[in-house]
């Protein structure tokens, strides 16, 4: 007699009579490791930036004791800073620094241009 063919696993399931096999299936390939980080780096040193381009911003837009130009000095070192971190995020996926994306850098610098002058 012979015995019923077990029914296939579920991905993710161990597989007991084949416990190191079915591990070493279920983990990942180098390249996606890389992947994973390459994203969580860019995601918090883009983060981090935009928050300071948001803050040199605000301090340009809700503080009364600065001259005119003490204002245009904050709000173009917003932009500058914005635009770094976006470059910094298309240089950590090896894309070339120019392109399109970088306008999306002058969004904290525009909100505080439009909040400054109303």
């Amino acid at each position: 007699m012979d015995r019923p063919a077990a029914p296939p696993r579920r991905r993710g399931l161990l597989d007991p009579d084949d416990l190191r096999g079915s591990h070493l299936r279920s983990q990942g390939t180098q390249a996606d490791l890389d992947r994973v980080r390459r994203w969580v780096l860019s995601v918090l040193l883009v983060s981090t930036i935009l928050h300071l381009a948001a803050g040199t911003a605000a301090l340009a837009a809700f503080r009364d004791d600065l001259s005119g130009l003490g204002q245009v000095v904050l709000l173009g070192l917003s932009a500058c800073v914005g635009v770094i971190a976006v470059v910094a995020g298309r240089l950590i996926h090896e894309r070339r620094p120019l392109s399109t994306w970088l306008v999306l850098g002058l969004v904290p610098a525009l909100v505080g241009t439009w909040l400054t002058l109303s």
